[in-house]
């Protein structure tokens, strides 16, 4: 896996053992994934405010995956939003989750034709179509990421502590 880094240079080694970690605990199998620290505009939503992710295709393959973070947060809340956006990243390689515009087939009653009716921009989790709009604390993929974002990190924080003792702050 490519791991692609900007951040603050004296953060760098750290964030990038950390964020490597996080992938070999979710036994992530992606090409590369972008980590990038932005100040984020006050009009995001309030949830998800910490950080989100971008996947990209080449085909139908997975090309990259960019997760931006927070600038302004706590190097701790930094540290659980990577958990959480790997999260989702292993919630897209392994097909749970998509996003995209989708249509579903229809057959018609009178002709028995099938057609494609559009249904929109949205994702689809585990089979079932979201649209766009669906609230934030609705979305199944979120709560599936909440539910587990602080194992992650402990079991993480665990393993960093024991492979990098001389970057752990008390």
């Amino acid at each position: 896996m490519d791991l692609q880094l900007s951040v603050p240079e004296g953060y760098r080694r750290n964030l990038e053992n950390f964020t490597r970690i996080i992938a070999d605990v979710l036994e992530l199998d992606v090409p590369c994934i972008e980590l990038r620290f932005k100040k984020f505009a006050s009009s995001e939503e309030k949830y998800g405010r910490y950080g989100h992710v971008i996947s990209k295709r080449d085909g139908l393959n997975w090309a990259k995956f960019l997760i931006e973070i927070e600038q302004d947060a706590s190097l701790d809340r930094q540290m659980v939003a990577i958990c959480h956006e790997l999260i989702h990243v292993q919630q897209y390689a392994s097909g749970r989750l998509n996003y995209g515009e989708y249509a579903r087939s229809m057959r018609c009653l009178d002709t028995g034709e099938e057609h494609r009716v559009p249904m929109g921009l949205g994702w689809e989790w585990e089979g079932i179509f979201y649209p766009k709009g669906t609230p934030y604390l609705k979305r199944p993929w979120e709560i599936d990421a909440y539910k587990r974002q602080n194992d992650l990190m402990n079991k993480v924080y665990a393993i960093y502590r024991e492979k990098y003792p001389e970057e752990v702050r008390e």
